[in-house]
């Protein structure tokens, strides 16, 4: 069936990016970990202060495809433990 199903994964993993770059995987969606992080505690902080908070909040996520991979926002969120270890 090769050539004739398109494969999207969902999360990243090692093996979805190797299967995205052999050809398998026509895209992966990703989920924006950190800006999850960060409304997740923004939330909670307006919460234990009383303030009007959001219960359901959209954090986004991200197509990413064979084109866009390699780009320095994309990579941010398919290898972010390499991200991490740059930046320290």
């Amino acid at each position: 069936m090769e050539g004739q199903i398109q494969v999207v994964g969902v999360d990243s993993s090692q093996e979805a990016v190797q299967l995205m770059e052999k050809g398998v995987f026509k895209g992966i969606v990703v989920q924006k970990a950190f800006k999850m992080g960060y409304l997740g505690v923004t939330e909670t902080v307006r919460m234990l202060q009383g303030k009007p908070y959001d219960e359901n909040v959209n954090s986004g996520c991200q197509l990413v495809t064979p084109e866009n991979m390699y780009s320095s926002e994309i990579e941010k969120l398919i290898f972010p433990f390499n991200t991490i270890k740059q930046t320290l």
